[in-house]
């Protein structure tokens, strides 16, 4: 009925003299809530969760409703999901190596480069975790350079926060983070064009992937221009857009993206033979 729709709920719900939620404010608190759900299987969504039962519970019958009345009106979709393991212990010592400026020393289990498939002893100066793409990273300066690196954390088997202290000189943290599409730091920053048609074109200019973006639309097609690193991550995020993206420049990318749809193209005709 109008009297339960959505626009009836009151504009500010009081939870008491000192606080109060405007409608507004109760749609954030909402989509907040369902965004984090990503990391429903992470070591602290548990706290999370907690957080918000307790807010929830300030905001009294009213506000309780009016979230009820939200589930029903929003569908918030936030894949992929967090499925990795690491226990509170490890990133406790993590974020606590991070935040008091001290040295971490931990096993890592490399996945890629000279040391795939070994476990390796690190030790480098932490500078913050970072959470992207439903992954979380540990960003950290090597002792004897200036050289950043990063480490996914579900990959550290153990971790030791030493009495050494250390100091980030890092001045470029923000461009390590700045010139990439994704978590990879390798490769060379370089002006990238991509040819895009419907409807993918359109896709692609309703979304912001990168802070450098622009989109350049023609007649029929339009062009998205960045500039990023180019590496096998940009690679693979350009084949996900299937046949309807087209790297116009640089070669190095137009390369990389063929050399990879030919190994694609080369496993399936062996599957299939």
């Amino acid at each position: 009925s109008s009297e339960n729709a959505l626009w009836k709920i009151e504009s500010l719900i009081k939870v008491n003299k000192g606080i109060h939620f405007t409608y507004n404010e109760l749609i954030a608190l909402f989509l907040a809530k369902e965004t984090l759900k990503v990391l429903a299987h992470s070591p602290i969504y548990e706290a999370l969760s907690d957080f918000f039962t307790k807010l929830e519970k300030l905001l009294g019958s009213k506000g309780h409703e009016g979230l009820i009345q939200l589930k029903q009106t929003f569908k918030v979709d936030v894949a992929p999901a967090w499925m990795g393991t690491v226990s509170k212990e490890i990133l406790e010592t993590i974020q606590a190596a991070t935040s008091e400026g001290h040295v971490l020393e931990f096993d890592y289990h490399s996945v890629s480069g000279e040391n795939a498939g070994k476990v390796t002893n690190r030790t480098i100066g932490p500078i913050t975790l970072y959470f992207a793409d439903s992954g979380l990273y540990l960003i950290g300066q090597e002792l004897n350079s200036s050289v950043i690196k990063r480490f996914a954390v579900t990959r550290i088997s153990r971790a030791v926060m030493k009495e050494e202290e250390f100091t980030s000189h890092s001045a470029h943290l923000e461009d390590y983070f700045a010139e990439g599409i994704g978590v990879y730091s390798q490769g060379e920053v370089e002006e990238v064009q991509i040819k895009l048609k419907d409807p993918i074109a359109s896709y692609v200019s309703d979304r912001l992937f990168h802070s450098s973006q622009r989109i350049v639309r023609k007649e029929d097609h339009a062009v998205l221009e960045m500039n990023v690193r180019v590496n096998d991550e940009l690679a693979r995020w350009v084949l996900g857009l299937g046949s309807y993206a087209e790297v116009v420049r640089p070669n190095t990318l137009k390369s990389m993206v063929a050399d990879t749809a030919e190994n694609i193209l080369t496993q399936y005709k062996k599957k299939a033979a």
